[in-house]
């Protein structure tokens, strides 16, 4: 039995889920700036 295209397949899948979950983030993250009117940078800026 062959394993490693199944790890493979595995660590593609966890990727494409990390990324998706990222991409999430990012949207909702763009609404809430939008709604408040300030930016994620902005935000980061002034506790820098």
């Amino acid at each position: 039995m062959n394993v490693a295209p199944i790890q493979q397949t595995g660590v593609q899948y966890a990727a494409i889920c990390a990324e998706q979950s990222v991409q999430t983030l990012h949207r909702h993250n763009d609404k809430l700036s939008r709604r408040h009117g300030i930016g994620f940078e902005d935000v980061w800026r002034s506790h820098g």
